[in-house]
């Protein structure tokens, strides 16, 4: 009970032509990297502060951000530290929402 199996050579072409696609995507994802850390950093720095999510920002020119390199909004960091809070303290979120509810 040998059978060969054989493919067609159009699903051959379009596998192969899939290959190369997904070899250019590789290729270029590695050439549109940041090649250093400053670039890295002033983009992300941009991302942060570049799109105002609708809300406004009374901060007055002032960062209350303690002088860290990093940008978020307090949003943000109001979300880090309460997933930092479930974490340490194995707590669930809906434990959490009761909380801010009291």
């Amino acid at each position: 009970m040998n059978q060969d199996y054989n493919f067609s050579s159009k699903v051959k072409i379009f596998s192969l032509s899939l290959v190369v696609i997904g070899l250019m995507g590789i290729a270029y994802g590695f050439y549109s990297a940041p090649s250093t850390v400053e670039e890295a950093k002033e983009i992300v720095a941009n991302m942060s502060h570049g799109s105002d999510h609708g809300g406004g920002s009374d901060h007055g020119g002032e960062s209350d951000h303690g002088g860290s390199d990093y940008g978020g909004s307090d949003q943000e960091d109001l979300i880090m530290e309460e997933n930092l809070i479930m974490e340490e303290n194995l707590i669930t979120e809906e434990d959490l929402i009761i909380k801010k509810l009291h």
